[in-house]
């Protein structure tokens, strides 16, 4: 059985931000990630082992490209095995309104 986990991790956002922390550890190997940006932004993917946030990276599932930010929507694939937390931080919006959802899941099924 594989465990699945919704967060919601920017809702609704209009200004600079650090969204929700999922405590990864243990918990979860992986995270799909929705961005969705009604203007001009730029979401960062972050990640901490030892309570220092650092940039991790995330595939763009339609492109394959991989990178730890994103200034477009798009579904991202982000392994989090290893991590002590995962969160998306919003460092900039000039336009519009971002929302950042994730579907953390543990593929080892624990």
């Amino acid at each position: 059985m594989y465990r699945a986990d919704s967060a919601d991790l920017i809702l609704n956002t209009v200004a600079s931000t650090t969204g929700t922390v999922v405590s990864c550890h243990n918990r979860y190997t992986s995270a799909t990630i929705d961005v969705r940006l009604g203007g001009v932004g730029t979401i960062l993917f972050q990640g901490t082992t030892q309570g220092v946030w650092g940039p991790i990276l995330a595939t763009n599932m339609d492109s394959a490209v991989t990178a730890n930010s994103t200034s477009a929507s798009g579904l991202f694939r982000v392994p989090v095995a290893g991590l002590t937390g995962m969160r998306c931080h919003l460092s900039t919006i000039s336009s519009g309104m971002a929302t950042v959802t994730g579907s953390f899941t543990n593929d080892h099924g624990n």
